[in-house]
């Protein structure tokens, strides 16, 4: 494990992924399902656990048995659990996932996933963390948003770094102004943001060009943000510096690319908690995000990569 002072605060939603055996296209053609544990949070806080890093979960689930496979799996991995808090009156939050090597479709059931309150989330614990991170997907409603939000005020102040991915959806986060107004007042902290070409297409329109992007963001407050692109690779935007645009690695054969966003940002924190330079910190979110390209359900388990 990494100094306790390095720890990442990952707070929002975990989830089960029921990711198709076989390929397609929609879940209307997707027969079999197989459950992983999932959601954005959950998977970067398990990526930084597999690389060696100490990850603070902080979610709700349901009181029922998928809730306790979640458990589970945190378990087989060393996660820790003293954040995760069970309710009584949803249950465990769900989404079917196809497998393709493009962007999958999903159908999200959401019920507990939201229901992150104040008191599972201490400020000394935040006060502790090198990095707060959450989602687009966990602000979308509350009382996650508002938890959320309040805290982020002590992890500022408190001099955490603050990250996010702007995972948006209108399926899961209808009114886009209420999205745009919670992502200025989060950005407004000085925040790293992570955010693919669907997302920033699904909340700004397909007219909008990656400098308007970074226009946009920047003016929100944001000090660094990576744009993933796919196969073309990714462009970081920091303030006041030039761009740094580098390569995918190329695969032969994408097996499930579910959750390769939240790999590439779970290797660009890593590496930049080692105090990499920006450009070994891309280099190593691309290596990470490549593996988990070439492998079905999360990264595997005990990574022997190193930033």
């Amino acid at each position: 494990m990494k100094d306790n002072n390095k720890q990442v605060i990952c707070i929002g939603e975990i989830l089960i992924d029921f990711i198709g055996l076989h390929r397609s296209p929609d879940i209307a053609h997707t027969a079999e399902f197989k459950r992983f544990l999932g959601g954005s949070p959950a998977n970067v806080a398990m990526n930084l656990t597999k690389l060696g890093f100490t990850a603070t979960l902080v979610a709700t689930i349901g009181d029922d048995g998928l809730g306790d496979f979640l458990l589970q799996e945190m378990q087989s991995l060393g996660m820790n659990q003293d954040h995760v808090r069970k309710v009584t009156d949803v249950p465990t939050s769900t989404i079917l996932v196809s497998k393709t090597s493009e962007t999958p479709d999903f159908i999200a059931y959401r019920e507990a996933d939201c229901e992150i309150i104040n008191s599972q989330l201490p400020d000394d614990v935040i006060k502790s963390a090198a990095v707060f991170h959450t989602t687009c997907f966990a602000l979308s409603r509350n009382p996650a948003r508002d938890t959320i939000l309040e805290k982020v005020k002590v992890a500022a102040t408190a001099g955490c770094l603050i990250s996010i991915d702007l995972n948006y959806s209108a399926r899961i986060w209808p009114d886009k102004d209420q999205a745009i107004k919670t992502i200025k007042e989060y950005c407004s902290y000085g925040a790293m943001i992570k955010i693919s070409m669907d997302d920033m297409q699904r909340l700004y329109g397909n007219a909008m060009t990656s400098s308007e992007l970074f226009e946009t963001l920047h003016g929100y407050g944001a000090n660094l943000i990576c744009l993933t692109r796919g196969s073309d690779g990714v462009i970081v935007s920091r303030k006041d510096h030039a761009l740094l645009e580098m390569p995918a690695i190329p695969i032969t054969s994408v097996e499930d690319a579910t959750g390769a966003g939240d790999a590439f940002w779970s290797g660009f924190l890593c590496a930049m908690l080692e105090n990499r330079s920006l450009e070994q910190c891309v280099e190593f979110a691309l290596k990470v995000a490549s593996i988990k390209l070439t492998t079905i359900g999360g990264l595997p388990a005990n990574l022997s990569l190193q930033p």
